[in-house]
């Protein structure tokens, strides 16, 4: 059996990427359909693609403010959110798609990108066709993987594990870099993968550099360049993402202190069975399948029997000792005895869910695996019999797992009108803003007398002057005329954040944001006369402003070195 799975011949080599992709089709089969997961993110995903491509329609790029969320009084969503998958889905609803569709077909790509990445990594360090197509369908079928896309729906952390093995190809295959076309390839990715899911590319991002680090690889200047520009490609996101969430409410959230709620016990990460969680207790299913699963942990005990029996050199067994170390930490962190870990960190509590780690062993006993087949450390009839399982498994979990509990399917208006800020606990919403106050008054603008207020303790309209004309409202940009014959404040329906700016008749206006009856909110004062307002979103806030300049740089650093690698490669 172990010579049928050696052949390296085009027959063979087409056959099990034909598995790979008939398998994907499988795992597809319920996302071609015009109606979104109902996942545990609810109905989140497809408002924020709403917002993102309506940010994108009135101008904003990259698109950092969410116009029509937080009942029209906007959030400053994609700031902090991946606008990877958002920006893909607006590439699709752009193609005349339904939104609901376009969501899918992101999740579809995912898929795609996660099964071809992994099938290529087996390969390049196996060589053997079809146990890369067994463990790329192992690795599309690893419970935490289908979890995020059947149970919780969520794009971005899928995005991030769909690209990851992408990112292991770019950091232990030097040849991969030696063209340019894949050198290109290489930054298009590595850009992608660190802005697909932050707070995962935060824990992935020490574990790969320390991989890296063991393997003593050396340090091409293709992959120090690759590194350099893919970093400076994304610090317009980074960059405000750190330096701006102080400026909201998320560190004062319940979400950086529920984390001790969400620990697992070890009965728990080796199976819970599937289920849909809350999501389906009308079908009598209400596990939550935050399990690394059986299969998984097989494989890290192969690595096990491998250093205590192999007699192979010390340097081949390294690596299997690196993951078998990632995966019983990654354990540790996820079960009640890290605890205490977890109250000393700064950076774990953001994680919210310890269960978020799961993806490390999974990850790992690939890896683990891919070593023991390399190096010939476990017999070739076990290969066969490994194929088979991992195969058989993944059609299992493929057929009954790979499915949704139910659908959502909304109106364009829903979509486009949406109220809430798609955030769980509106963490992003800033210190400065109190949503009782400034909910009583919803009318897009209205004028008070300066040092007044506008309702009484009942509520009721005491203090309304002016009038407002030519009333322009895009949610990015919006202009009108007012008259008033006394000082006043302009009262507007938008949510205060640094980026806002004011001209009063083509003149900057200081924009007031600390009122006391409206905390938060855009208020202009005015004097008396007839004026024309303009007030604009814009990037021009220091952490936005950096990390364009720098994108600039590394864009032009980068295309500047393909073009030179270009030359020298016709030149030799």
């Amino acid at each position: 059996m172990g010579n049928i799975f050696k052949l390296h011949s085009q027959a063979t080599i087409f056959a099990s990427i034909l598995l790979t992709g008939v398998f994907m089709l499988m795992m597809c089969r319920s996302l071609l359909t015009n109606q979104i997961i109902s996942g545990d993110d609810r109905d989140f995903h497809g408002a924020r693609l709403a917002s993102y491509y309506l940010a994108l329609k009135q101008g904003q790029f990259p698109p950092t403010w969410g116009p029509n969320l937080n009942h029209g009084f906007g959030y400053p969503i994609f700031i902090f959110s991946s606008p990877l998958v958002n920006l893909i889905g607006s590439v699709f609803f752009a193609s005349n798609l339904s939104l609901e569709l376009s969501l899918n077909l992101v999740f579809v790509l995912l898929i795609v990108l996660a099964g071809g990445g992994m099938y290529y990594l087996t390969w390049l360090e196996t060589k053997r066709p079809f146990f890369s197509a067994s463990l790329s369908l192992a690795y599309l079928t690893a419970p935490y993987f289908l979890l995020d896309i059947f149970v919780r729906a969520n794009p971005s952390e899928v995005a991030f594990l769909s690209l990851l093995p992408w990112i292991l190809i770019i950091l232990t295959q030097p040849q991969f870099l030696a063209n340019r076309w894949r050198w290109l390839l290489a930054w298009l990715l590595a850009s992608a993968w660190l802005i697909s899911h932050p707070l995962l590319v935060m824990v992935g991002l020490p574990v790969l550099g320390l991989w890296f680090w063991q393997k003593k690889n050396p340090v091409t200047k293709q992959l120090l360049a690759l590194i350099l520009v893919s970093l400076g490609s994304v610090i317009w996101f980074w960059l405000p993402l750190v330096i701006e969430k102080s400026l909201t409410q998320v560190n004062s959230n319940q979400l950086l202190t529920g984390f001790a709620d969400h620990f697992l016990q070890l009965k728990q990460l080796f199976w819970t069975g599937w289920g849909y969680g809350g999501l389906g207790k009308a079908l009598g299913q209400t596990a939550f399948p935050v399990m690394i699963g059986p299969l998984y942990w097989l494989l890290a005990g192969l690595g096990i029997m491998a250093l205590i029996k192999s007699k192979k050199t010390q340097t081949l067994l390294k690596p299997i000792r690196f993951w078998l170390i990632i995966f019983a930490g990654s354990v540790l962190l996820m079960s009640p005895i890290s605890k205490i870990i977890w109250h000393a960190s700064y950076f774990l509590p953001n994680l919210m869910f310890p269960w978020r780690l799961i993806w490390i062993p999974i990850m790992s006993s690939c890896l683990i695996l891919i070593q023991l087949v390399k190096h010939q450390l476990i017999p070739k009839k076990m290969i066969g019999l490994l194929i088979f399982l991992l195969i058989a498994t993944s059609v299992y979990k493929a057929t009954g797992w790979a499915k949704p509990a139910g659908y959502i399917s909304n109106t364009f208006n829903h979509w486009f009108e949406y109220t809430g800020t798609t955030n769980t606990f509106d963490e992003y919403l800033p210190q400065t803003w109190d949503a009782h106050a400034n909910l009583r008054l919803t009318n897009q603008v209205v004028i008070k007398p300066l040092n007044q207020n506008y309702f009484n303790d009942d509520n009721q309209v005491i203090g309304s002057i002016g009038q407002v004309s030519s009333l322009e409202w895009t949610g990015s940009n919006m202009s009108y005329q007012v008259e008033v014959d006394q000082p006043g404040l302009i009262i507007q329906r938008t949510m205060f954040y640094p980026g806002w700016q004011v001209k009063v008749d083509g003149q900057p206006r200081e924009i007031v944001s600390r009122d006391p009856e409206f905390p938060g909110r855009i208020l202009i004062p005015i004097d008396p006369g007839k004026h024309t307002i303009r007030v604009s979103w814009t990037n021009h806030y220091w952490p936005r402003q950096v990390g364009g300049f720098i994108l600039i740089l590394a864009i032009t650093f980068g295309l500047g070195f393909s073009v030179t690698q270009f030359v020298k490669q016709k030149t030799c």
